[in-house]
């Protein structure tokens, strides 16, 4: 299991306790353009669109101490916000679990590999 340390990127949530060991995190996130051409246009012109994105996640964590709530897909997780190892942030109001791998691990140790999708609000990214 990683070690907590200050240049660790970190994952939170509404409901979470003692927040897990992250081994892995990769953000993807997309902003589509707005096609806001007029009819007799000569040039394209776009507008930014709406930013999303989802949240690939492989973290530790011990089944006794900490408190992660439902992994189940279809989960919204309120108040979510990935803190990376830069000190970037992203932020979401919530975030539903598109896909939950539940390991079971000796010593009540549990990893888990998921994809969260960042919904309902602005995804903030600081």
């Amino acid at each position: 299991m990683p070690t907590k340390t200050a240049g660790n990127s970190t994952i939170t949530w509404t409901g979470m306790t003692g927040g897990p060991d992250v081994g892995r995190i990769t953000a993807n996130l997309t902003q589509a353009p707005i096609d806001t051409t007029g009819v007799n246009g000569t040039f394209f012109n776009y507008e930014t669109g709406i930013v999303e994105g989802t949240v690939d996640v492989e973290m530790f964590y011990l089944k006794g101490v900490h408190t992660v709530g439902a992994m189940t897909p279809g989960t919204k997780l309120a108040g979510f916000t990935v803190t990376l190892v830069s000190g970037n942030t992203i932020t979401a109001n919530s975030a539903m679990v598109e896909t939950a791998r539940v390991d079971l691990q000796p010593n009540d140790v549990v990893r888990v590999t998921a994809t969260f999708r960042l919904c309902e609000g602005a995804v903030t990214v600081a």
